[in-house]
């Protein structure tokens, strides 16, 4: 299943929050016939064709809209479970952390009708319960919202706005990439007997995947198999890449001549992550390109720009794109699309006839107005 971890034919039951229907849909498609059961009712979404009767988990909330979830024992007990932690949703963000942690340790009050008729208010207190659990956890995360938040600047307020430029500055950051990953390290508030339950995570194409791989395996419980991270691929030991497929499935076959073929990533820190990937798939070190960003503060400045990886070390584009050129522009994140934008503005002069221009980013919080995308 990716990230250094494998379902190893085992039948599995996938949960997810409300929302995430065709992802979970298309995750037990590409396990195979058989091999994957995810039945989730939820409230919300009364035509998911699920029902309390037959669902493995019941996505359910008090009239105060508090978490009021159930979950169906037999599918989870000694089960393979693989959690959808999609974190689109904010509402879900909390709910989705307490499945994570519950499934690999939760009480089950035994069959007594006496208890059962206090409302199972002494089941606790007597004792009278079995700790359960799944037989090991793999928990997939599509996009990772902290991502970009991975590392921690000093800033001072200077009249009137941020600056991370001063030495002495007397604000941190609070890097949310690695503290949330604290939050999914934690181990659950009861073991089972046999000890911690095996659990495995993948993500895709991080921001910056060193920082977390260190948080990871700093929290332990973690049972991914140790893989050097490769650029080329974009996996490693806890990591995937949706740039690779992209590229694999859909860019480059679609790509007749590979001198026509360009990639061009917004920033230095993108081209970095995911320059040995596009070569991987035949471009010309030429057609692999650039753009210079530099941050000071919450200011972003791009270069015009567009530089490659020659023979030399470093060269600048010059001239325009050749007619019939297919440019793509590729970055892992964008969130209020300055970049992604600046970027395209930046290529527009350059183009001098018929050319195709798209983008691919992994992660996306499309949020743009309809002013900015056609600036």
């Amino acid at each position: 299943m990716g990230g250094g971890g494998s379902t190893s034919g085992e039948p599995v039951v996938l949960l997810h929050a409300p929302g995430s229907e065709k992802m979970a849909a298309a995750i037990c498609d590409a396990l195979g016939p058989g091999a994957c059961s995810s039945a989730v009712y939820s409230q919300s979404k009364p035509d998911s064709g699920a029902t309390p009767a037959d669902a493995a988990l019941c996505w359910e909330r008090f009239p105060s809209d508090d978490p009021n979830i159930k979950l169906r024992i037999s599918e989870l007990r000694d089960r393979h479970v693989v959690l959808l932690f999609d974190m689109f949703d904010r509402h879900a963000e909390s709910e989705l952390l307490s499945l994570l942690l519950f499934v690999q340790g939760f009480r089950v009050p035994r069959p007594l009708e006496a208890h059962a008729r206090a409302k199972w208010k002494r089941t606790e207190a007597e004792g009278e319960y079995d700790v359960c659990s799944a037989s090991k956890v793999t928990v997939l995360v599509p996009w990772y919202r902290y991502g970009s938040m991975e590392r921690t600047c000093r800033w001072a307020w200077r009249e009137g706005g941020w600056d991370n430029g001063v030495a002495d500055g007397e604000y941190v950051d609070v890097p949310t990439a690695t503290t949330f990953l604290a939050l999914l390290s934690c181990a659950p508030a009861c073991l089972p007997p046999r000890g911690r339950v095996p659990k495995q995570i993948v993500f895709v194409d991080l921001h910056e995947y060193a920082p977390v791989e260190a948080t990871l395996r700093a929290g332990g419980g973690w049972v991914n198999r140790p893989t050097a991270y490769d650029l080329e691929s974009g996996s490693g030991t806890y990591f995937t890449s949706a740039i690779d497929v992209f590229l694999r499935t859909q860019y480059r076959p679609a790509l007749a001549d590979a001198s026509l073929g360009f990639v061009v990533f917004p920033d230095a820190g993108a081209h970095r992550r995911f320059a040995a990937m596009v070569a991987r798939h035949g471009l010309p070190p030429s057609n692999v390109l650039w753009i210079e960003k530099t941050r000071v503060g919450t200011a972003i400045t791009q270069s015009a720009e567009l530089r490659y990886i020659d023979g030399s070390g470093e060269a600048t584009m010059g001239g325009k794109f050749p007619v019939g050129a297919r440019i793509m522009i590729i970055d892992d994140f964008t969130n209020s699309g300055s970049t992604l934008f600046g970027c395209a503005a930046i290529l527009r002069p350059r183009i001098g006839g018929p050319t195709t221009v798209g983008a691919f980013v992994s992660h996306l919080v499309a949020g743009y107005r309809r002013e900015k995308v056609r600036a």
